[in-house]
């Protein structure tokens, strides 16, 4: 019998039981002991950046969090957040009401025992059964998407689906529910059952991932500009071969580039065309319906740079920094 089966039963008496082991975790522990405790490994919540599947974080993001670069974004006062921590046991209630499954919190850290980057923080578990539950809230326009399926379906977002079947990895179980509460007053069942396959393409990815993350070394792949910026901020004096999928990249970044400027060329001369005719009016109506309007507005204040310089110079020089960043030119 496994670690995670004795939770089933209770029998759980030793972290060091054979599979998953559990890191005691108190039900009041302190935000910086958990954010400790993820740093020893990968969790739920990041797994699906790592496989380029979150749209709110990149691989890189998780790369500067378990090496210490970079500390996790403070949520504290994002409201969603907040009303969905506030929300949880209230929808879980409700999924135990309607199923009439019994459900009990997990405070504790779950760990894999042959691959121990693998943990996991979950929900909830279901008594007596290889199962656990997942507890999700999203905003109305949540109903309006593909990604939320219908009703007993598994159809769930895929940064959500790879944290599921994550915790199916780490605990060994067969299935794992997501109770979702949709726009604040629509309530969902989900039921996602274990995918080794996609298990195990996780655990390959992760592994790798970790590798580097213990090197200290930079994972390759940025997802936007921005994020190469952060990786690599200095260029040295030294040339690299392109690979035939690189010099393919620059041979459409090329494309897609004059592609832009054509349109923006085209897309000025339309706005100073509509701009022209509109002249001092605010609103442009069309067969009595407003299609546009160009209102007057406040840019706010701005330092006068070259002025503070010439009539201030030592306070000027004071503050100001040097700066630097790479322009990326297709030659």
């Amino acid at each position: 019998m496994t670690a995670a089966d004795k939770l089933i039963d209770g029998s759980l008496t030793s972290p060091n039981a054979t599979a998953p082991r559990f890191a005691p975790a108190d039900a009041g522990e302190k935000e910086a002991a958990f954010h400790a405790e993820r740093l020893t490994g990968i969790g739920g919540s990041d797994i699906a950046c790592i496989v380029g599947l979150d749209p709110y974080r990149s691989a890189f993001d998780v790369f500067l969090e378990k090496t210490g670069q970079k500390p996790p974004e403070d949520l504290s006062e994002n409201q969603a957040v907040e009303w969905g921590s506030i929300l949880e046991e209230p929808v879980a209630r409700k999924f135990s009401r309607v199923t009439g499954l019994k459900i009990g919190r997990v405070n504790k850290l779950l760990r894999h025992p042959y691959f121990p980057f693998v943990i996991a923080h979950i929900d909830f578990r279901i008594y007596k059964t290889r199962e656990g539950l997942e507890v999700k809230t999203a905003g109305y326009w949540a109903s309006k998407s593909d990604e939320w399926g219908p009703d007993g379906t598994d159809e769930i977002p895929a940064n959500y689906l790879c944290q599921v079947q994550w915790y199916l990895g780490c605990t060994g179980w067969d299935r794992w529910h997501v109770a979702a509460l949709i726009g604040g007053s629509e309530f969902r069942r989900y039921v996602v059952e274990r995918d080794e396959a996609f298990i195990a393409h996780l655990f390959a990815r992760a592994g790798e991932f970790w590798s580097h993350v213990e090197a200290r070394t930079v994972p390759p792949g940025a997802a936007t500009m921005e994020e190469a910026l952060e990786k690599w901020p200095q260029s040295v004096a030294r040339p690299v071969e392109a690979t035939e999928a690189i010099a393919d990249a620059v041979r459409r970044y090329a494309a897609s580039k004059k592609a832009e400027a054509e349109a923006k060329e085209d897309r000025d001369g339309l706005y100073g065309e509509i701009a022209d005719y509109m002249g001092e009016c605010d609103t442009l109506t069309f067969n009595g319906r407003t299609i546009a309007t160009w209102k007057s507005r406040s840019t706010g204040k701005k330092l006068d740079s070259k002025l503070h310089a010439a009539e201030e110079p030592e306070c000027h020089a004071k503050y100001t920094r040097e700066g630097s960043t790479r322009a990326l030119l297709i030659k």
